[in-house]
């Protein structure tokens, strides 16, 4: 990637299996994993591989003479209920020892394939309770829902312009493919 729009730096991103970040390898096979769930910050395609969370775990942690393994389950523009289907569907299989969910009061807001949850007044003044509320709902009863107002012909729209990002990228037909079945969810990540 060159020139990021954030960054302005040139970057090599590789990913793994699953579609991740990679992380740095450790060499030892009694490394515990650490598996981080976010979104952008997370993910932060925006920085070298050294200079992200989960990098910097990994580096603090070895300078502790501890052998980790940090699995970097960073995606873009995801919320809280995304972040929880990463967890179920991609990470059980990897069985980590530790996982750490760094999510910012804005991730608890609707992407395009959340329901939109109401909290009963008078507690619609407290942002904090308000998020918090829509995160313990959503998680005891999970809909997948497109928002009102989101008509297909936007969310075709936003899909298109992921198809060219990805293209110009250069990324892998199965790559695209795993982007593209998982779109919705992902909320154009």
């Amino acid at each position: 990637m060159t020139n990021h729009y954030i960054s302005g730096r040139t970057l090599v991103l590789q990913t793994d299996e699953d579609g991740f970040r990679k992380s740095g390898s450790t060499s030892s096979e009694e490394a515990e994993t650490v598996a981080f769930i976010g979104d952008s910050i997370i993910l932060a395609d925006y920085l070298d591989d050294g200079l992200t969370i989960p990098e910097l775990f990994q580096e603090a942690a070895a300078a502790k003479k501890r052998a980790v393994k940090s699995i970097n389950a960073g995606v873009a523009a995801v919320g809280l209920g995304r972040e929880l289907e990463i967890l179920r569907e991609i990470l059980a299989k990897q069985k980590p020892d530790l996982i750490l969910v760094n999510f910012y009061l804005n991730d608890v807001r609707n992407c395009c394939a959340v329901r939109s949850v109401t909290l009963p007044s008078p507690w619609r003044r407290s942002s904090f309770i308000s998020n918090l509320y829509r995160v313990i709902r959503h998680m005891r009863n999970p809909v997948i829902n497109f928002e009102p107002g989101l008509s297909p012909q936007r969310l075709g729209s936003w899909q298109g312009s992921a198809v060219q990002r990805l293209n110009n990228a250069g990324t892998t037909p199965a790559f695209r493919e795993k982007v593209l079945d998982n779109f919705g969810g992902w909320g154009n990540a």
